[in-house]
């Protein structure tokens, strides 16, 4: 429940160590779990396990940068490099911020702290570059990589708040690559001109 005004005049002794917002929040968070990975229907079961072996070890990421090197030329292996330097480094960094956290939970169970989801941040990672350099892909990998989140949700191995934070973290690690790519970039263009 959203904190009222009554609560800023306690003493301090009286006042919460949580504010009511923020269990408001977790409240939500769990809720929303709770009843995204307890629904279940023939289509969505289905839909959700296309997605998750989309997601499986970065595979329709793979396979898209792929075909773009190939078919892209010039500007689609620079997008495909980036776009798997992205995947690379956020799957890397979201897995040594699980395992430093020392997370372990059985399958089938969602982890209770603030832990980023490895598979939304990756594909948020290759959907900020892909959608950057080939703007006619925007709106396919950004509907992958929140379908990523969803499924993750639905087949109860993360909360809301991991998939969201894996989603920030993604779309951060998208954003640094392509200005170092950009820099990178321009440096080769400079220097071909000199």
């Amino acid at each position: 429940m959203i904190p009222d005004a009554s609560s800023v005049d306690q003493p301090a002794s009286e006042i919460p160590e949580r504010p009511q917002l923020l269990e408001w929040l977790v409240d939500l968070d769990q809720r929303t779990f709770e009843l995204m990975s307890g629904a279940s229907s023939p289509a969505l079961d289905a839909a959700m396990a296309m997605v998750t072996n989309a997601s499986r070890h970065a595979r329709l990421p793979v396979m898209t940068a792929g075909a773009l090197s190939i078919l892209g030329g010039a500007r689609g292996r620079r997008c495909a490099g980036e776009a798997l330097v992205a995947v690379g480094v956020t799957t890397s960094a979201a897995g040594a911020v699980v395992e430093g956290a020392s997370q372990r939970r059985p399958a089938g169970s969602a982890p209770g702290p603030m832990l980023p989801s490895g598979r939304t941040a990756s594909a948020t990672a290759f959907a900020t570059v892909v959608g950057h350099h080939v703007p006619l892909l925007r709106i396919p990998v950004e509907v992958f990589a929140a379908s990523v989140g969803v499924s993750r949700v639905y087949n109860g191995v993360h909360h809301p708040r991991n998939v969201v934070l894996g989603w920030l973290f993604g779309r951060a690690t998208g954003i640094v690559v392509l200005r170092i790519g950009g820099a990178v970039e321009a440096r080769r263009e400079r220097s071909r001109t000199t």
